[in-house]
């Protein structure tokens, strides 16, 4: 298998976040990623799950630890084999524009949240999550083997393109919010 990388520099490219954790951000406000934790890693790490609160089915706390486990597979993967590319622990997870519509319908469950458009200054790594949607488990028929999951990961860290509508971006380093639109 040969591996393709596509991590490149930035300065000044225009680019979209779709905030779902911080709501007093203003325009000409500086976000710093790569460092710490990013709020959708902070919740493995520093939340507890309620057994009678909002986890209310098994169904709810196998996709909680799935989600978990398969981040953990992806990271030591990218620590194996790729370990100059971002971290998915640590990013600030970016699309561009042709992509905003469908990361909305996609991914967001949350009702308070906006779209920042950042310009940003570092690297980032333009991936498909295709290989992450993959693993996603199927609750009537199976969850994913863990090598599964371990291929699957290769071939995200090796930047192949399949779907060009479910790229997405990931950014280390400073970005600059021009603006803000709240939905």
């Amino acid at each position: 298998r040969g591996f393709k990388m596509s991590i490149k520099s930035v300065s000044g490219n225009l680019l979209f976040h779709i905030n779902t954790s911080n709501t007093d951000l203003k325009k000409g406000d500086l976000i710093h990623s790569g460092k710490i934790l990013n709020p959708l890693f902070k919740q493995f790490y520093q939340n507890d799950i309620l057994l009678n609160g909002y986890h209310k089915n098994i169904h709810e706390y196998i996709n909680y630890y799935w989600h978990f486990t398969r981040e953990t597979i992806f990271e030591d993967i990218r620590k194996k084999y790729f370990p100059h590319l971002p971290s998915r622990k640590k990013c600030l997870f970016l699309c561009d524009e042709k992509n905003v519509d469908y990361w909305i319908n996609a991914k967001i469950t949350s009702e308070n949240y906006n779209i920042l458009l950042l310009k940003v200054f570092g690297e980032i790594f333009k991936a498909d999550t295709l290989f992450i949607d993959q693993t996603i488990p199927n609750y009537s028929n199976y969850l994913p083997n863990l090598a599964y999951v371990e291929e699957c990961a290769k071939d995200y860290w090796s930047g192949h393109i399949i779907f060009s509508n479910k790229v997405e971006y990931l950014f280390y380093g400073d970005a600059e919010i021009v603006d803000i639109k709240k939905y």
